[in-house]
């Protein structure tokens, strides 16, 4: 079933069922839905985790007003708001030396002793932007591997000040994978939240790594460095950012079968109604669309932040539009409107089209500056209004009652990585993907049963490996490589 039918179900007869979890309402039914996303993102770089009378409000305030998530910034500009082994601790804890912002946020949001509800964590990592200009600490990522950075064009590495991870470079990509699950493997965390996977906003030709241009033109036939007007370079640059998102969610999975992953997109302009038309697609090269078809993110969390009534609404539009599979959780940008009122607007818009949540950025910053409006006041009213009652997180069926299985795992030639090899899955159309930079592939969507999986590279004869993946739910690790011609595989 899927999940707009599920909508239509729930909205019809006024009741949840297991497994589905939410319901819409017309704008004319104030009903609230028994399941859905109450979140608030909460950056790092201000008031919020940085020590635990901080930690102590935001999930005290988050319980009073039946806020069930919060979506805490512990990875800003390449540092560390819990105990990394990857990456350097945050220069702005206040908490103490000894102080784990994330470890002690998570126990006192899971604790429901007393009564008191839970509050999910969603680990928010910002992904590419990795400084804004700081010193850099020995440790970080920039520091140990400085090819890793993106340039322009003309070789410049600032945008508007800041430095960028290429996700054209392997190495960059397998660090960012290794910190989320390093966190996951230690943090009882309930979801990833993905920041800035995309290439940055600022003006000028961005993505041109010389990692990432050798690998393009190795791929394509082509050389020197790629044409900003061509097509072929946009669709690498594209397909880059959505294998990194893939591969974050594969080895998520491989760790906590039940973590949920989310995506920061963007809604700039006005292009909902041409999406490969918009800055999203031509610009930063962040494909949402497709990872909500693809099934890459769990949920599209939407940076829906605009006072523009026909845009808030035509991105919200899309994202569910797409989401059949998937989910979404719509996110406002409180600190952009006049009133409190039009938050709330905004808020209910999004409900009525059968959003899976709903989302505020930022805590401490959800009235306009210029607003008479206290944040005591945006609460009450939050309350009153829309979470009038405690609601629980969706159920995620596609977790729950899974009906297909993954494949993963690295392709070679003699021991070397395979960039940009085909995987597919014999017979099955759907099932097809090219390998990354680090001949790491996945095939999401395989139905249980017997299989024969190709693997290709121009220069090699096909590999046809036989495999099986015994039920749903599943991820079936298997590595091959086409010089040897032998296959290894490994259930989980």
């Amino acid at each position: 079933m899927s999940m707009k039918i599920a909508r239509m179900i729930l909205l019809a007869f006024g009741c949840a069922t297991i497994g589905l979890g939410w319901a819409a309402e017309s704008s004319a039914v104030k009903k609230e839905p028994l399941r859905e996303y109450r979140a608030v993102w909460v950056d790092s770089w201000n008031r919020g985790i940085l020590n635990a009378a901080e930690c102590d409000e935001l999930i005290q305030t988050c319980r009073d007003n039946h806020v069930n998530m919060v979506m805490v910034e512990i990875r800003k500009v390449g540092d560390a708001y819990y105990k990394s082994n990857l990456e350097p601790r945050a220069t702005n804890i206040s908490g103490g030396g000894d102080f784990d912002p994330l470890g002690y946020l998570i126990k006192i949001a899971h604790d429901t002793s007393g009564g008191k509800k839970r509050v999910e964590v969603h680990a928010w990592f910002v992904a590419h932007r990795i400084t804004t200009g700081e010193t850099l600490d020995p440790r970080h990522i920039l520091s140990r591997h400085p090819e890793y950075a993106m340039l322009k064009s003309d070789g410049d590495p600032y945008a508007g000040g800041n430095r960028y991870l290429d996700p054209g470079h392997p190495g960059a990509v397998d660090h960012n994978v290794a910190v989320i699950v390093d966190c996951l493997k230690h943090y009882a965390i309930d979801g990833i939240n993905l920041d800035y996977i995309r290439y940055p906003e600022y003006e000028g030709q961005w993505g041109y790594n010389p990692v990432s241009v050798a690998r393009f033109n190795a791929f394509t036939g082509k050389s020197g460095q790629p044409s900003a007007s061509d097509p072929a370079w946009d669709a690498w640059r594209r397909e880059c950012v959505t294998l990194e998102v893939k591969k974050i969610y594969v080895k998520s999975l491989m760790v906590d079968p039940g973590v949920v992953l989310t995506a920061d997109t963007i809604n700039w302009g006005f292009d909902y109604g041409n999406y490969e038309n918009s800055r999203a697609y031509c610009d930063a090269f962040q494909d949402w669309v497709d990872w909500l078809r693809q099934g890459i993110i769990d949920y599209n969390a939407l940076m829906n932040y605009s006072r523009t009534r026909d845009r808030y609404e035509g991105w919200t539009k899309l994202s569910l539009a797409n989401d059949a599979a998937r989910g979404s959780i719509i996110g406002i940008g409180a600190y952009l409107q006049p009133t409190v009122e039009a938050s709330l607007d905004q808020l209910r818009f999004a409900r009525a089209q059968g959003a899976a949540g709903l989302n505020i950025y930022d805590w401490y910053s959800e009235v306009n500056a210029a607003s008479p409006a206290t944040r005591a006041e945006f609460y009450a009213a939050l309350k009153a209004d829309l979470f009038s009652q405690w609601a629980d997180p969706p159920v995620h069926t596609w977790k729950t009652h899974p009906t297909t299985g993954i494949f993963e795992g690295t392709l070679t030639a003699g021991g070397a990585p395979v960039d940009h090899g085909t995987v597919k899955v014999e017979g099955l159309s759907s099932a097809s993907t090219v390998t990354d930079g680090s001949g790491w592939y996945a095939l999401l969507g395989v139905p249980p049963g017997s299989h024969t999986l190709r693997f290709s590279k121009a220069g090699h004869p096909d590999a046809l490996v036989p495999a099986s993946l015994s039920a749903a739910g599943k991820i079936i690790t298997l590595n091959a490589d086409l010089a040897a011609g032998k296959a290894q595989s490994q259930k989980r």
